[in-house]
């Protein structure tokens, strides 16, 4: 099922919220003017009950009573008027009536009885239905004479019904006709306040890989509430342009890698076959080939594990290595290459020091910057390893060489892939440009940095630092 358009959705919750609001107001309003209507209803017949009840105490003639009982309830000809009706207690037929018994308004005089009468003295107010109108009466009883008579005396209130029922249907026009204005209005204003919306979302519809670098948001005239939207999108844009062209010099850098070693074992293979050869060349032919293909695997291999640690994914299952013992062994395993061409490879006294994470990735990381140190350092130079640890700052493995010849420009670029500062040399002794990309990663998994620095004075100094474990 298709969402609802946001406009449509803030326009109805609006729509909705106004009628309740609107609703309640107009009820609260209506209840008002009814008990206003009927509270003047209510004060007219008090009145006239409390003049009729004065009248039956001082007048002496029932002739006399009755022409002031006519004149505080009015004529009874109209059929607005007012209807009254005095009864003595226990007796059937009317002391005054401004109606016969058997008519219609009689009738609806002698309905009352189906009620409770009030106490003496006491006044009750009753609604008294008819068929085109609606009839508000009061009840009261007073001594007279030896008894007590009922006093009922009728006021149409159709009037004040039908002023209600105009009230109302005014209520029902203007709350009508706000809501509907209401309505539009909010939709209008959210088409209005959706426009840098819209106009965003246009502009990232022409955005292609061939213009990603050159898109912009910034010239989006957007209010301050969509201001962080634009400038996260902004950024997010610019990341992924980043990330875009990186992936494509790693595409062009990759390809020319393994394009390179391809090329001479292929040339290599060609020579060799131009001619008949004797069974050393061929040998040597064959060893060529091997180590280019050798270039290949590890190249491969290297990439393989840069993907796998973009991917990220889950953490792996980490133990409590003792660094010291993996930088012992590989100081010793490097030592032993170094030898043969007359580098050495050193270790100070390392101190016993632990840390959690994965050891074949941290034994791959050290062995890359040991790698990198041979390789590029002194022919007969000695490398050295030393480390320091605190509670504070974790551990630090410091792998130094003789070298110091690294230019200040190329320092930054150390870690990036394929990156070497001198590409003639890095062919001839077989490097990447990816094993310090590779430790950089590692590092960073661990929670942990890498820093160089180089110099003539003191050398190149490759520092690692690590988190301790516990």
């Amino acid at each position: 099922m298709t969402p609802l358009p946001l406009k449509w959705r803030i326009s109805l919750l609006v729509v909705v919220v106004l009628t309740i609001v609107i609703t309640a107001i107009s009820a609260v309003a209506y209840h008002e003017m009814q008990e206003h209507l009927l509270a003047n209803i209510e004060r007219t017949l008090q009145a006239m009950a409390s003049g009729i009840v004065a009248a039956m105490d001082d007048v002496q003639s029932l002739e006399q009573l009755e022409a002031e009982v006519r004149s505080i309830a009015g004529s009874t000809s109209r059929r607005r008027s007012n209807h009254y009706r005095v009864w003595l207690e226990g007796s059937a037929v009317d002391l005054l009536a401004s109606d016969p018994p058997t008519s219609e308004y009689g009738l609806l005089l002698r309905s009352v009885a189906s009620h409770k009468p009030p106490r003496q003295g006491q006044v009750v107010f009753l609604d008294m239905p008819r068929q085109d109108d609606e009839y508000r009466s009061i009840w009261t009883r007073c001594s007279f004479g030896d008894g007590v008579a009922n006093v009922l005396i009728a006021h149409s209130s159709h009037h004040a019904y039908h002023e209600m029922h105009e009230f109302l249907r005014l209520l029902l026009v203007l709350g009508g006709s706000l809501i509907l204005g209401s309505g539009i209005a909010a939709l209008l204003t959210v088409v209005w306040g959706l426009r840098p919306v819209q106009r965003i979302g246009q502009k990232l519809r022409l955005i292609t890989r061939h213009n990603l670098g050159k898109a912009s948001l910034e010239d989006i005239n957007a209010p301050s509430e969509l201001r962080p939207f634009v400038t996260a999108l902004s950024k997010m844009i610019a990341r992924l342009d980043k990330a875009m062209h990186r992936q494509r010099q790693f595409t062009a850098d990759a390809s020319h890698e393994l394009r390179t070693p391809l090329a001479l074992a292929k040339s290599t293979l060609q020579a060799v076959r131009t001619k008949d050869r004797s069974i050393e060349e061929y040998r040597s032919a064959i060893d060529d080939a091997l180590d280019d293909i050798d270039r290949i695997e590890r190249l491969t291999k290297q990439l393989l594990t840069l993907s796998r640690m973009d991917e990220g994914g889950e953490a792996p299952d980490w133990t409590e290595i003792s660094l010291s013992g993996l930088l012992q062994d590989l100081v010793e395993t490097f030592d032993a290459r170094g030898s043969s061409a007359g580098g050495r490879v050193v270790s100070e006294s390392l101190p016993d020091v632990r840390v959690r994470g994965d050891e074949d990735a941290l034994r791959q990381l050290f062995s890359n910057i040991l790698d990198n140190a041979v390789r590029h350092g002194p022919a007969v130079g000695t490398v050295g390893v030393s480390m320091t640890s605190d509670r504070q700052a974790g551990a630090r493995v410091c792998v130094h060489d003789e070298g110091g010849k690294i230019p200040d420009e190329a320092l930054p670029r150390l870690f990036d892939r394929f990156y070497r500062v001198d590409s003639s040399r890095a062919q001839a002794t077989g490097g990447t440009g990816l094993g310090l990309a590779i430790a950089k990663q590692i590092a960073l998994q661990h929670g942990g940095y890498i820093e160089i620095e180089s110099a003539p004075d003191i050398g190149t100094r490759v520092s690692v630092h690590l988190p301790l474990a516990g």
